[in-house]
């Protein structure tokens, strides 16, 4: 009796090691009616067969595949200026991913670059990155326009102005000047020598055993204590041409001062005749003073020379009226203005008093005023000069017999200043500045 229960008992004993985790049926279901499910492996799960009673729910697993494992892929992301890089994992079957091999971002490679600035936008230096989009500015400028200058030139007629004009834009602005600006007077408050000076001509000079005009030591000129020449630039051609024009000496001594460190200023002789010819005096001087700079005014010198036919005999030229005399002045020293230098008059006490409107000239022009004195203490002194009106006016030629150590036999005019007549120029860029 006692083996005849032993098949059995084991039969059960295998089916229950065999389905261990399927659910026991609690309806003693005889499981007539089992449907099949089959599960697939994949990458981390088993693959099987799930047999499931469709009346108790009781189900059992038979075939179980072990998982087929992961199918994996490598991806690189390179490290960036500002994220770190890594490798990355991935199942091609699940989606499964891990990454690992981690690297350290690279920093910014910054690049420069400077933007100038235009007439409405401001300029800056742009900072850039080559490797990525990161950008920043800095070292702003502010917009500026790049301006040219024309120049009007002021005249005793009309206001002048220089005019300041964007190259890029329309964008344009004036300075304007008034011919008071410039000259309130031909007086001035001023009675301390500014300056001293002497003018010279070709008369000036020796000459060689050839008849050429021998050059100055200008040098020593500079060393006796002199500040500037006035040097005489020609007189209005006559006589069919063949007398007047440039003066002979003149290229050699504005060089010649020049490079001795002497401020230079010009005078020109006239013989016109007429308000026309006087302006075309001033445009021969013009360009003959193209290309040069003068720190002293252009001087326009009228004399009784000046209309005497022959002045060898002893009679006195017949002048013509104030006013016209006054005119040729006035057209003279206008159209030098016109042409942007600062033109003045050279005369003398008759002159003044006798043959000009002074008035009116002191009003449109400087006055060089030649009137001699005691050379031997008028050169070393500072004393200021009084004459009818009682003013004191702007460069005064005191003497026409001075000497300089080293000039044998040859005799200058000397001069006092007493106006800034350099800085004139240079403020007002006048006379080539």
């Amino acid at each position: 009796m006692k083996h005849q229960y032993r098949t059995p008992l084991i039969l059960a004993l295998s089916l229950s090691l065999l389905i261990p985790s399927l659910p026991s049926c609690q309806r003693e279901c005889n499981h007539p009616y089992l449907v099949e499910q089959t599960v697939s492996a994949s990458c981390d799960q088993e693959g099987k067969i799930i047999h499931t009673c469709r009346d108790c729910g009781y189900e059992y697993a038979t075939d179980t595949v072990p998982p087929t494992g992961h199918r994996m892929q490598e991806l690189t992301t390179p490290p960036t200026c500002e994220a770190q890089g890594s490798t990355t994992h991935l199942c091609l079957d699940c989606g499964y991913s891990f990454t690992s091999e981690y690297t350290a971002p690279l920093d910014h490679d910054m690049q420069e670059k400077i933007v100038s600035p235009s007439c409405t936008e401001q300029g800056y230096t742009r900072h850039s990155c080559s490797r990525c989009d990161y950008i920043f500015k800095d070292n702003t400028v502010a917009p500026s326009h790049t301006l040219a200058q024309t120049t009007v030139a002021v005249t005793c007629t009309h206001s002048g102005y220089t005019e300041h004009a964007c190259d890029y834009c329309d964008y344009s602005y004036r300075d304007y000047v008034h011919y008071t600006d410039l000259l309130p007077s031909a007086y001035v408050e001023n009675t301390t020598v500014l300056a001293k000076g002497l003018d010279v001509s070709k008369y000036n000079h020796k000459k060689d055993a050839n008849g050429s005009y021998l050059p100055l030591d200008w040098n020593a000129i500079k060393d006796a204590g002199f500040d500037y020449v006035i040097l005489k630039v020609g007189s209005t051609v006559r006589n069919n041409g063949t007398a007047g024009g440039k003066e002979v000496t003149f290229e050699m001594d504005y060089a010649g001062a020049k490079a001795a460190g002497l401020d230079v200023g010009v005078y020109f002789f006239t013989y016109a005749k007429s308000v026309e010819e006087n302006r075309t005096d001033a445009d021969m001087v013009a360009l003959w003073l193209e290309g040069k700079t003068l720190e002293y005014p252009v001087y326009y010198d009228i004399e009784n020379d000046s209309f005497d036919e022959n002045p060898l005999d002893s009679i006195l030229p017949d002048l013509p009226s104030r006013k016209v005399l006054t005119d040729f002045c006035v057209a003279f020293v206008e159209r030098m203005q016109e042409k942007g230098f600062y033109c003045g008059l050279y005369c003398n006490k008759d002159w003044l008093e006798n043959h000009l409107d002074t008035s009116r000239c002191t009003l449109i022009f400087d006055i060089w005023y030649a009137r001699y004195r005691d050379i031997e203490t008028e050169y070393s002194s500072t004393e200021a000069f009084t004459w009818t009106y009682g003013d004191q006016l702007g460069m005064w030629q005191y003497a026409c017999t001075g000497t300089i150590a080293g000039f044998e036999k040859t005799h200058f005019d000397f001069n006092y200043a007493y106006k800034d007549f350099p800085s004139i120029m240079k403020e007002w860029h006048l006379n080539g500045y």
